[in-house]
């Protein structure tokens, strides 16, 4: 099951970094044959438009969701290997991630068989606050209480472990014999090499 979802959500990240124009990914990596032909035939003719290479990658960190997010907060502190502008874009994650509707009703009534009318007097439908692993509801006690509830994500557990395996095989993907590591600032057209030490 676990290499099954493997698989499926290899493609969606290859669909989701082509969308955004971020094909060297698929030159240093082997994603490209998780897609099917019809968009591997694009790669050479996708357009990325205006948008800063930086601005793309934020974006698709954010559609591919929690373990990218994560990963992006983790960089965005990396002023040392990032350039200003990759930094200022992953920051970004900090605070603006895509709300995932939720019937707060049916998911109380199927995890934890309660009624939420039977111990809520109020309950938001809308999160007061968004994150990568789960959503903040605003909520009400029958005894008057203040409350915030935390909702993980629906499905997310397969995901990260997913995204993990996927993580891993890009790690260990073996690069061509005497080819060396590029450095951050030179993965993607755009992108400014390190004075003195960009890719070579």
């Amino acid at each position: 099951m676990a290499i099954f979802n493997k698989f499926q959500r290899a493609k969606q990240v290859a669909e989701i970094l082509l969308r955004y124009g971020l094909d060297e990914f698929f030159e240093r990596s082997n994603l490209e044959k998780w897609l099917p032909e019809s968009l591997s035939n694009k790669l050479a003719n996708e357009s990325s438009g205006s948008v800063s290479v930086y601005e793309r990658i934020r974006r698709a960190m954010e559609e591919l969701g929690t373990t990218y997010v994560k990963l992006g907060q983790m960089l965005s502190d990396r002023r040392d290997l990032l350039p200003v502008e990759m930094i200022t874009e992953l920051q970004k994650l900090q605070d603006k991630v895509e709300v995932q509707p939720i019937d707060i009703a049916e998911k109380f009534q199927r995890e934890l068989g309660i009624d939420i009318h039977e111990h809520f007097e109020t309950l938001a439908s809308e999160p007061m606050a968004s994150a990568s692993i789960g959503q903040v509801f605003k909520g009400r006690l029958k005894n008057g209480q203040d409350v915030a509830v935390k909702i993980k994500r629906e499905g997310i557990d397969e995901v990260i472990k997913a995204d993990l395996l996927i993580l891993q095989d890009l790690v260990n993907f073996p690069r061509p014999a005497g080819s060396r590591p590029r450095c951050w600032r030179g993965c993607s057209r755009g992108w400014r090499p390190r004075r003195g030490r960009g890719p070579r």
